[in-house]
């Protein structure tokens, strides 16, 4: 395991010569951490969190009726992302009205494909007896849900499509694609 706070320091303006340490605020701890597990308490103070927006937001979608028998280019650019490589596939989401079910499909591209749009919209987790897709209600949860998907694609287009949906009024609906960092 990893050896306790080894030194508290001052900030002298001298560069020290580990490159781990950060300097923020006046005083701070050294651990002897790797660099992606470096924990730095450098405040006297607590922190305030800001009014700024988290630098970060998943990418936005709007569900689509029914799968389309359009090639990915065609599909309304607010209902198709272009998600690259990753082991996971997040939904979340808000309904502000209302329940549906959304499944997520990628688009398979093949030039020998006898159907017009030269492939295919292909469900994910899912086959011709079962799946299940990411269940937004509005009177459970405050109609927030979300929703995980193992996958092994390559960078892929997604839509998300309605499937029961009952009066559904949306919020936010977010798709994203991840690498697992662990089980």
């Amino acid at each position: 395991m990893y050896p306790p706070i080894s030194t508290q320091r001052r900030i002298t303006g001298e560069r020290d010569k580990h490159p781990r340490n950060v300097y923020v605020g006046l005083r701070f701890h050294v651990l002897s951490l790797p660099r992606h597990l470096a924990v730095v308490n450098s405040s006297p103070e607590p922190r305030r969190l800001t009014a700024s927006p988290l630098p970060y937001r998943m990418p936005k979608i709007t569900p689509l009726a029914s799968v389309p028998a359009l090639r990915p280019e065609d599909v309304a650019a607010a209902s198709v992302l272009w998600l690259e490589p990753g082991e996971l596939l997040w939904i979340d989401g808000r309904l502000t009205a209302g329940s549906v079910t959304l499944r997520p499909y990628y688009f398979v591209n093949e030039a020998t494909s006898v159907a017009a749009i030269k492939g295919a919209w292909i469900p994910l987790g899912a086959d011709a007896l079962s799946g299940s897709g990411t269940k937004f209600d509005f009177a459970v949860r405050a109609g927030t849900a979300n929703g995980r998907y193992t996958t092994r694609r390559t960078s892929a287009w997604w839509i998300l499509v309605e499937e029961g949906g009952v009066g559904q009024a949306y919020d936010f609906i977010h798709l994203s694609s991840d690498t697992s960092v662990g089980s």
